[in-house]
């Protein structure tokens, strides 16, 4: 069904994320998993752990040990010269 992305961000943080009131949105180290137009972010301290599962007909489903959750992020953007 495609590829699954998993994006290492180290210490920065995805704008609009950085104070969102949640607890886990100010934990130091963080990614993203991109997977057919959706994104997942998410943050944690010390060895963090992602489990993702992969079903039979293609769906992913993922779990944030210290937090995370579903943002959205556009594909594609245009900008001025």
């Amino acid at each position: 069904m495609g590829p699954v992305n998993f994006i290492d961000f180290g210490n920065h943080k995805l704008e609009g994320y950085t104070d969102a009131g949640q607890p886990w949105t100010e934990k130091t180290w963080g990614g993203l998993i991109r997977y057919q137009g959706i994104e997942a972010y998410f943050r944690y301290e010390g060895g963090g752990s992602v489990n993702a599962v992969i079903d039979g007909y293609g769906s992913i489903t993922v779990a944030f040990v210290q937090g995370g959750e579903i943002v959205s992020l556009p594909d594609l953007a245009t900008a001025a010269p």
